[in-house]
C-alpha cells in the first residue's frame, strides 16, 4: 500500500531486485500509473539495457538526441556513474587523508620526544656503561635497537587502533 495524492493504493509487487544506486529503496513503475496516481508526469530516472556493449556510446548519443527537446536529462554510461561515484567518495575522504597525515607527523614526534627524553634522562646510566669500557658503536646500536623497538611498538599499536576506530562506525554502513 503506498500513499499518493488521491489516497492510499494497493499495488502487487512483480519482482525484487538489490539496487544500490539510491539508499532510500527504489519503486519501478509504469510511467502511465505514475502520472495516473501520483498526478505526475516528470521522469525521474531511466534504466536502459544495452545488449550489445558495443553499441553503448551510440545508444546513448541516440537517447541524448531523442530528449534534448523535450528534457533537461543527463545521459550517463555505467563508467560515467562510477566515476562520479568515485569523485564523491575521493572528496568526502580528502580531508580523513589529511588528518591521517597530521596523526602520522605527530606520532613521529612523540616518539622522537619519547627516545630524546630516555637518554637524556639515563645520561649517568650511558656514562657508567661508557666509563665501565662500552664501545661508542655498540651504546650507539643500544640506542639505535630502542629506538626501532619503541617505533615498531609504537606503529603497531596505532595501525590496531586505527583499524579498531576505523572498523567500528563502518560496521553501521556496511
Amino acid at each position: 500500500d503506498l500513499p499518493t495524492p488521491s489516497g492510499s493504493r494497493h499495488l502487487r509487487i512483480l519482482g525484487e531486485i538489490q539496487d544500490y544506486s539510491w539508499s532510500g529503496g527504489l519503486l519501478v513503475t509504469d510511467l502511465d500509473v505514475m502520472s495516473r496516481l501520483w498526478k505526475s508526469t516528470g521522469l525521474t530516472y531511466v534504466d536502459v539495457q544495452v545488449a550489445d556493449p558495443s553499441q553503448v556510446a551510440a545508444v546513448k548519443g541516440r537517447i541524448a538526441e531523442l530528449t534534448q527537446n523535450e528534457y533537461a536529462a543527463y545521459v550517463m554510461d555505467r563508467n560515467d556513474i562510477i566515476g562520479i561515484a568515485d569523485d564523491v567518495l575521493r572528496q568526502s575522504t580528502s580531508a580523513a587523508s589529511v588528518q591521517v597525515w597530521l596523526a602520522s607527523i605527530i606520532g613521529f614526534l612523540g616518539i622522537g620526544n619519547s627516545l630524546v627524553v630516555g637518554v637524556l634522562q639515563r645520561q649517568r646510566e650511558i656514562g657508567l656503561l661508557r666509563a665501565v669500557g662500552m664501545p661508542r658503536g655498540q651504546l650507539q646500536r643500544t640506542v639505535a635497537i630502542e629506538a626501532l623497538l619503541i617505533g615498531v611498538s609504537a606503529g603497531l599499536l596505532g595501525m590496531a587502533g586505527g583499524l579498531l576506530g576505523g572498523w567500528m562506525p563502518l560496521r553501521h554502513f556496511t
